[in-house]
């Protein structure tokens, strides 16, 4: 049985790893930060740097397109070396007329009034214009999410990463029967960015033995680890051995007879060991 949990809601977590707050710094237009959908409170972009960074402007790239929310108030709030946050400035932004092309974007001037010194800024969306679409499910209006391309900020960028990706050894991902199974998760930065598959793995290349009978595989909420394990291949020999890492068949060789049953949360298998 595959199952998940909920971790309380975050005011401002991104859907996936390429609309968060980094896309907002990298100097690249054609990517933005997006807040959720249906979002009724303030939701932010918040950076820290390893040295401060001096400014007295937060120009933003805002996503108007009729398809996005689009903020009408943002707060800019900063502070340095671990003391809390404070208000710099509260500025109402001047109406933002919708582009007539998906992911238009329109360029918002925003001086702060002051000169600011920090390596904690946090750029909070108040109030939003509300873009509704209707839910397929429920047929009900929903609040499109609010989409910021790029923050203007002197000295805070952000390059694009690339490269190989390599989770490390992690013990927060995956249980069977109730322990913990230490898994890597291996790809590149770029299939990660736009979750394509990546490469799960135990950390110590041993196989995994089920007992026979009913065996419970839960994975972790991707947003509170970072990682989703949506697909799992377990496979073995028909006579049940493990087979060889990294020699997995593209097709599974028929095993023991299975029995299985799915509900809207999980999927449920029963495996019959006296199968040879």
């Amino acid at each position: 049985m595959i199952q998940r949990s909920s971790p309380p809601r975050r005011s401002a977590f991104p859907a996936v790893w390429s609309t968060g707050a980094s896309a907002a710094i990298d100097g690249d237009p054609a990517t933005f930060w997006s807040s959720p959908f249906e979002q009724r409170g303030e939701v932010w972009l918040d950076f820290t740097t390893s040295d401060p960074v001096t400014f007295d402007s937060a120009n933003l790239t805002v996503v108007a397109d009729g398809r996005h929310s689009v903020p009408t108030r943002i707060r800019v709030e900063a502070a340095s070396g671990g003391a809390p946050l404070a208000t710099v400035a509260t500025i109402d932004l001047p109406d933002i007329a919708d582009a007539d092309r998906p992911n238009g974007t329109t360029v918002v001037e925003v001086p702060l009034g002051t000169t600011v010194t920090a390596d904690h800024v946090r750029v909070v969306v108040e109030q939003m214009r509300q873009v509704l679409t209707k839910d397929w499910y429920s047929n009900l209006p929903v609040i499109m999410p609010v989409a910021i391309a790029e923050v203007d900020i002197d000295g805070l960028t952000m390059a694009p990463a690339s490269g190989a990706f390599s989770s490390g050894c992690r013990d927060d991902l995956l249980t069977v029967a109730g322990q913990p199974v230490p898994v890597e998760v291996n790809g590149t930065i770029d299939d990660a960015v736009a979750r394509r598959s990546l490469t799960v793995t135990s950390c110590d290349d041993q196989p995994l033995n089920l007992n026979s009978g009913e065996v419970v595989i839960e994975v972790a909420d991707g947003r509170a680890t970072g990682l989703d394990l949506d697909q799992l291949l377990l496979a073995s020999d028909a006579g049940g051995s493990a087979l060889a890492t990294g020699s997995l068949p593209r097709q599974v060789p028929a095993g023991p007879p299975v029995t299985g049953g799915h509900q809207r949360t999980g999927v449920h298998h029963r495996i019959d060991r006296r199968h040879r």
